[in-house]
């Protein structure tokens, strides 16, 4: 029987581990292309799309670095064999480059399944990263100071402020020095009288 063969490759905004760990965790996937998605990620586990619209069982796991699948939607005809999937992931600059090579799909069905890789999948799954990636950027603490000298909300404070304790602590320690102790605390006759308690006010005025 004749068949078809999709070829494709997309990069999307995240590490090969994170898009792995994606693709094989229920959740996960269905957040990233907006299905209900239901995956057994172990080798011989079932997966099913679209409450069964698609649905296959995992072939081979590399763990990020490779996941193949069988693969067939109801569209397939009646009798015709399940398609295989490989997806392999790389790690590139931009973060994770995919290459889809879709093979076995029932002959004249190619052109469908290329669109649709790239409509409802690798669209999508940039836009899941993407919005991930902007949430974490979004959560690391400020370390800019802000004007005025101040340190920005989680940043270490000014190096000027630093300095100025620096210089301080430096000037304190010269005059200990100088004295070969810390000053003496004021005598007994030298320090101020304490105020008096009200019971002794009243006495006195007796």
């Amino acid at each position: 029987m004749a068949t078809d063969t999709v070829t494709l490759t997309s990069v999307v905004p995240a590490s090969p581990a994170a898009v792995y760990g994606a693709w094989l965790d229920s959740k996960k996937h269905s957040a990233m292309i907006g299905r209900p998605t239901r995956v057994e990620a172990r080798v011989g586990g079932r997966f099913s799309v679209r409450h069964g619209g698609v649905e296959g069982q995992i072939v081979d796991l590399q763990p990020g670095i490779r996941v193949v699948q069988s693969w067939r939607t109801r569209e397939f005809p009646l009798g015709s064999p399940a398609s295989r999937l490989e997806l392999t992931l790389a790690a590139v600059e931009a973060g994770t480059r995919l290459t889809l090579v879709h093979t076995g799909i029932p002959e004249g069905q190619g052109a469908k399944y290329e669109a649709s890789w790239e409509r409802e999948y690798f669209a999508p799954m940039r836009d899941f990263f993407a919005a991930a990636a902007g949430k974490e950027a979004r959560r690391a603490p400020a370390t800019a100071v802000e004007p005025g000298g101040r340190a920005g909300k989680g940043g270490k404070k000014p190096v000027e402020a630093q300095a100025r304790r620096a210089v301080k602590a430096a000037s304190r320690k010269r005059k200990r020095k100088s004295t070969g102790k810390r000053a003496a605390r004021p005598a007994a006759a030298d320090r101020k009288p304490k105020r008096k308690t009200r019971p002794e006010r009243k006495r006195s005025r007796s």
